[in-house]
């Protein structure tokens, strides 16, 4: 992001800094996961992600407090009450993000393609 927009890669660099720490401290992991991207996205564009349709609760007490629990089995016999998305069109979103964050078509990110189609096969 740096190399084609400096100022806004920059900026990316700074917000995201504490991300990049902390998945470097606990999982010796160059890089930093954040949802949020994903979650507009998929809002803007349906296609992106597909799931299951299942019953889901949050824990409120616990040592699992917090944590959302999927009956993806249908074990409790509920009306399912959300969708968990399980895929990505890898591809499709980061050609979103990129060309959203930098302003550059996404044609002319065509070196993602390779990138993203190098990294899936480094994990089959």
């Amino acid at each position: 992001m740096k190399r084609l927009k400096p100022e806004i890669g920059s900026f990316v660099q700074k917000i995201t800094k504490f991300y990049f720490d902390f998945h470097w401290e606990w999982e010796h992991l160059i890089g930093c996961v954040i949802n949020d991207p994903l979650a507009v996205a998929y809002f803007a564009d349906r296609s992106l992600c597909s799931g299951i349709q299942a019953y889901t609760a949050v824990e409120t007490g616990g040592i699992s407090m917090g944590q959302t629990v999927v009956d993806a089995m249908d074990f409790y016999r509920k009306e399912p009450n959300a969708v968990i998305l399980t895929e990505v069109d890898v591809l499709k979103f980061f050609k979103i993000f990129y060309s959203s964050i930098l302003q550059i078509p996404e044609e002319k990110l065509d070196l993602l393609e390779t990138l993203i189609t190098r990294e899936d096969k480094k994990h089959e």
